[in-house]
């Protein structure tokens, strides 16, 4: 399920320009003010292979500059957020605590703003409608990078560009691997996806806890089409999820073209 979060500049005036984390952590929040136990559990473990299901969009301003490291924000501006959240326990506890505490924080080690969520909204999806077994084919378009890798000799993510010939390939096991986890015997379905008009995608380097020894890099790309065919249950559990890797840290929000 889709939401649009309408968020308003309540204290301080800056985000910084890696937000992702913080961002991640101030939706959590919410979800630990509702329901606390649970909070814990998607946090220890997530479901099965550390699969969250759950992801957002990138951030949209209508008015913003960049100075060094950071975004700052006008008084009182107003940013559009969506969240995507696959799991049932997870969107209740997602709206309780919406309702409970209506001010997200964005904060670093430096700086921190508040906002006041003065909107929610559940977004309709064309699917929505349609029977939990039905096959359905959609082409979406990334909100938030998507990030698709294949481990290193390292143990590190080597990240594919859409224009790559594995990356689709990758994807696809992604998805595979969250049905697997979320749907046990649905594994062997039929499942397809396509990328493309990728020829203007563009990367974006993300770093996850900035400034401390937990500093991670990741890449993603944005600005490309993915088409995806499968049973309706399994389409939703991938665009509610997110595609590819990080969907918790912000990666893999698409909208449904």
């Amino acid at each position: 399920m889709k939401f649009k979060l309408i968020l308003r500049q309540k204290q301080g005036n800056r985000i910084p320009f890696h937000y992702q984390h913080p961002l991640s952590a101030a939706i959590y929040k919410l979800i630990q003010l509702a329901d606390a136990d649970y909070a814990k559990e998607i946090h220890d473990k997530g479901h099965g292979k550390g699969f969250k299901f759950f992801t957002f969009s990138d951030l949209n301003f209508k008015d913003f500059k960049w100075q060094d490291d950071f975004i700052i924000i006008h008084e009182k501006e107003i940013v559009v957020l969506y969240i995507d959240l696959h799991v049932p326990q997870t969107y209740r506890s997602f709206m309780k605590g919406i309702f409970a505490n209506k001010t997200l924080t964005i904060a670093d080690t430096e700086r921190k703003t508040n906002f006041t969520i003065i909107s929610v909204e559940v977004m309709d999806s064309p699917i929505q409608h349609k029977k939990d077994n039905e096959v359905v084919l959609i082409t979406t378009s990334p909100t938030s990078p998507i990030c698709v890798g294949r481990k290193n000799e390292r143990g590190n993510y080597d990240y594919l560009s859409p224009q790559d010939e594995n990356y689709t390939q990758f994807l696809l096991n992604n998805w595979r691997e969250k049905v697997k986890t979320f749907y046990p015997n649905e594994a062997d379905e039929l499942m397809e996806i396509a990328v493309k008009n990728t020829k203007n995608s563009k990367s974006k380097l993300i770093i996850l806890k900035a400034h401390t020894p937990q500093e991670t890099k990741i890449k993603g790309y944005k600005n490309f089409e993915i088409t995806i065919m499968g049973k309706k249950k399994l389409v939703e559990l991938l665009i509610h999820g997110g595609l590819g890797l990080h969907n918790a840290q912000g990666m893999g929000s698409v909208r449904i073209l």
